[in-house]
């Protein structure tokens, strides 16, 4: 005979949402599932909510979250019984309390992004360094990290940093000197890449000080993927980096995206 309506023994159980028997036992001991009594047949039955639990477990797995937060929202894995007979697991998590978790999540993934996005570009220019510069400079694996301070003039930009700039001039190595050093204003200079995240941040910061500026301090940047022996020449080892060069000389740098308040203290001496 085969089970009754709605009741599956546990390999069909498993089977049903594509996981292994064990793992159906591992979710029993960590107290997710429910551990049904034996029928007279000798088997364990499960029944349509214990199926509705062991699916929610599972795409809640597949979208982050630990047993430990899944386990907060579904409840104890306490069998309901309606008329006698033993109904499955209560579903007991509501709309309101996955929102509230879901929500939690994105906020710790979008944390995480964040974090592997600066990690990203440190390692990035890491290999460039040591594809291109010399073992001093390969072996140099204690840069500093970026500071990405929140930017309190100007968001984000949803295209690379050299777009939609319209106060600030892209050089280039070749135009470097004539751009930058024979300049008879202070200039400043972002060092960026078209990957490095902060670099899209500090972008708006810097157009709105060459606007707010014009006349007394240029601003321009240099794509260091395309022009890596400016670079080299001035030791740039992470993006963003900004350079304020004053009578072809630096003067003062910043590594990391700042605010445009921040850039313009750090730059007040000499603009």
């Amino acid at each position: 005979m085969g089970e009754p309506k709605g009741r599956l023994t546990i390999g069909k159980f498993a089977a049903a949402e594509g996981v292994s028997v064990e793992t159906v036992r591992f979710y029993q001991r960590k107290g997710l599932l429910p551990l049904p009594d034996r029928r007279g047949s000798g088997f364990r039955e499960y029944a349509e909510d214990d199926q509705w639990r062991l699916a929610f477990i599972r795409r809640a797995r597949l979208l982050g979250f630990t047993l430990t937060e899944i386990g907060d929202l579904l409840g104890p894995a306490e069998a309901v019984w309606s008329g006698g007979r033993r109904r499955g697991a209560s579903r007991s998590v509501s709309a309101e309390d996955i929102t509230r978790a879901t929500e939690a999540k994105l906020a710790a993934v979008t944390g995480q992004i964040a974090e592997l996005s600066a990690l990203a570009c440190r390692l990035r220019r890491i290999a460039r360094v040591c594809a291109h510069g010399s073992r001093d400079d390969c072996v140099a694996l204690h840069l500093p990290e970026s500071e990405t301070a929140s930017l309190s003039s100007g968001g984000t930009m949803s295209m690379s940093t050299a777009e939609a700039r319209t106060w600030s001039k892209a050089v280039t190595d070749e135009s470097f000197a004539a751009d930058v050093l024979a300049s008879p204003r202070p200039v400043i200079v972002e060092y960026w890449a078209p990957w490095c995240g902060p670099c899209r941040q500090v972008g708006p910061v810097l157009d709105a000080i060459a606007a707010e500026y014009a006349g007394k301090v240029d601003v321009v940047t240099l794509n260091t993927d395309e022009n890596p022996e400016t670079m080299r020449r001035y030791g740039i080892m992470m993006v963003p980096t900004i350079n304020l060069f004053s009578g072809g000389e630096v003067v003062k740098q910043v590594i990391g995206a700042r605010s445009k308040a921040a850039l313009l203290r750090e730059f007040a001496q000499f603009i």
